[in-house]
């Protein structure tokens, strides 16, 4: 999803605008849709839960600390976790990461390839008479 999105606010207010129009109208309708002024565009890159789950390596160590906070010194290398082959870990990792894609969405996303795009009078003018915005070429994304 390489979703092109515009905004004429920047920093973490991202306006979810499909269009450079929509962003303009934002623009007029806050008193800042003067040549010069510049909106913004970006990518839209998707975020999934399992790339913040922890996976099978973070599922031992924390099995490992709750032991020894538990039982103390006698379980250090007596807890099987350093026993656990690849193979069992990748599935480990697999079942949670299933599970976190099946249980658990996220409704935001991050920018990539930002740009600031410079509002010019023709692009104002093509607004203002409902004609295509003349856009830039952008560099990325």
């Amino acid at each position: 999803m390489n979703e092109r999105i515009y905004s004429w606010r920047s920093d973490e207010c991202w306006d979810d605008y499909s269009r450079p129009e929509e962003a303009i109208q934002d623009m007029q309708d806050n008193g800042f849709m003067v040549a010069g002024n510049v909106f913004l565009t970006g990518t839209k890159r998707p975020l999934t839960p399992k790339q913040f789950f922890p996976d099978a390596a973070d599922v031992l160590e924390l099995y490992d600390n709750n032991i020894y906070d538990n039982c103390g010194d006698y379980s250090e290398g007596n807890t099987g976790s350093d026993q656990v082959s690849e193979e069992a870990q990748a599935e480990l990792t697999k079942l949670l990461n299933d599970w976190a894609e099946n249980n658990l969405s996220l409704s935001f996303y991050e920018i990539e390839n930002e740009e600031e795009i410079e509002l010019t009078q023709e692009m104002i003018d093509a607004f203002l008479a409902n004609e295509p915005i003349p856009m830039p070429e952008l560099k990325k994304g």
